[in-house]
């Protein structure tokens, strides 16, 4: 048969010849042609009604009637779906050629069957779909789950039965990873001792309740699936991160499939990741010349003491008194260094906890989280200025180097960073113009 040209990403009618012979020589329970155009299927081949073959059907009509008569409800509802002509089309139109089921029969000698759909389009005429109904008993399909997911993808992947409360599990970890025994008739015993031996502790409690077979049945209920991450301690690798997945595998058994991967390659790239992130949101909020935040920085950092209004804070606005003449008599890189000796004042002598910024040439900012009694207060701002004004005498050639520091509370007067740092803006201006080195509240 001379070959005709096809479309990019589709199949002629001659390359899949050597396919169907293979359907054909494995026993097929039965092979559907279907025209997703017309919407009509013929028979090639039914081991079950060899009268049926080189039938035409309506292909949706064939297909409810062939769910009602050997499957389930809910099976039947996912057959119906994903194997009527406009979804065998829209598969093919999105780029898939390929689309398998696995059913369990509700009649007959067959348990389980595999429905596969095959799907193909010549040049110049409209696409078909190759539908093949083929057995899968219960073992045949566990192992090929088995073989194609757990050695591939699976430390371990446990066949649960969470009625009897035992599990029987397949092995993939070649790794040294510490895995459960491969057997046991008690599982909620055994994830107890095997989260208090290998998972870390910080993590140990959380495993052992998302594990619990109470838990697990109550999340698959709701969403269908049980999935949650933890760090296991490995004796040759060290800390791993692993995910942990719970499916049913038959739910009206309680059969359930638990499988857990190695994600800690992810995981310390997300690390990696994060901290990258956080180095340099950290450069944009910082001050290059102080080391102290930035007005951004500072502006972020003061949000969430602020909103707390657990025992209030101070806000104090510190403006260096004289530095034009610093930077005009012994040049910019002594005011540089002026700013550099402030900042560190700053860290050294207020509170732990505090917010600390420079949010201008010669301007700072300090926000003071508990410091709330006149008292306090004054105490602190005098402590600052008189550090402050010992700069006077250090590398600096007697200039004389004070601060102004105006001071406003929170919440009395204020909750944010705007509403405080106006109010103390002003109060320096007046400590500034009231003679200096001083402070005003």
């Amino acid at each position: 048969m001379k070959q005709r040209p096809n479309h990019t990403g589709s199949m002629t009618i001659d390359n899949i010849q050597g396919e169907l012979f293979n359907v054909l020589n494995h026993a097929y329970v039965s092979i559907a042609r279907v025209d997703l155009a017309r919407r009509d299927g013929v028979i090639l081949q039914s081991r079950e009604k060899p009268e049926t073959i080189a039938r035409v059907y309506g292909w949706d009509t064939l297909l409810r009637h062939c769910c009602a008569a050997y499957l389930g409800e809910s099976d039947s509802k996912m057959v119906l779906h994903s194997f009527s002509s406009a979804h065998l089309l829209h598969t093919f139109e999105s780029g898939q050629h390929t689309l398998s089921r696995d059913v369990r029969l509700t009649t007959g000698k067959l348990r389980w069957i595999s429905i596969s759909a095959f799907l193909v389009q010549e040049e110049g005429h409209p696409p078909y779909a190759y539908v093949m109904v083929r057995d899968a008993d219960e073992q045949h399909l566990l192992r090929n789950v088995v073989d194609r997911y757990v050695y591939s993808n699976c430390d371990y992947f446990i066949y649960l039965d969470a009625k009897n409360n035992s599990y029987t599990m397949f092995s993939g970890s070649s790794d040294g990873t510490p895995l459960p025994p491969a057997q046991c008739n008690d599982y909620a015993t055994e994830l107890v001792k095997y989260a208090e031996a290998f998972v870390v502790p910080e993590d140990r409690q959380m495993v052992i309740r998302e594990m619990r077979i109470e838990r697990v049945l109550e999340q698959l209920g709701a969403h269908g699936m049980h999935a949650f991450y933890c760090g296991i301690l490995d004796p040759v690798r060290g800390y791993t991160r692993k995910r942990l997945e719970y499916r049913y595998y038959d739910q009206p058994s309680g059969m359930i499939l638990l499988s857990r991967s190695d994600v800690t390659a992810i995981y310390r790239e997300q690390q990696e990741h994060q901290s990258a992130l956080k180095a340099a949101l950290l450069r944009a909020q910082s001050d290059p010349l102080t080391g102290l935040l930035n007005y951004q920085g500072t502006l972020e950092h003061s949000a969430d003491p602020l909103a707390r209004h657990d025992g209030g804070a101070a806000f104090f606005f510190i403006d260096l008194d004289n530095f034009k003449v610093v930077n005009d008599t012994l040049g910019h890189s002594a005011g540089d260094e002026l700013l550099r000796r402030v900042a560190d004042i700053l860290r050294r002598e207020t509170c732990p906890g505090a917010v600390v910024g420079r949010v201008g040439g010669d301007e700072f900012v300090a926000l003071l989280p508990g410091l709330t009694s006149v008292e306090a207060v004054t105490e602190q701002a005098q402590r600052l200025c008189d550090a402050i004004a010992r700069l006077t005498d250090r590398d600096f050639s007697g200039l004389p180097i004070s601060c102004s520091i105006g001071i406003a509370l929170a919440p009395e007067e204020g909750t944010d960073y705007a509403s405080l740092a106006y109010k103390a803006d002003m109060r320096a201006y007046k400590a500034k113009f009231g003679g200096k080195n001083g402070y005003a509240l």
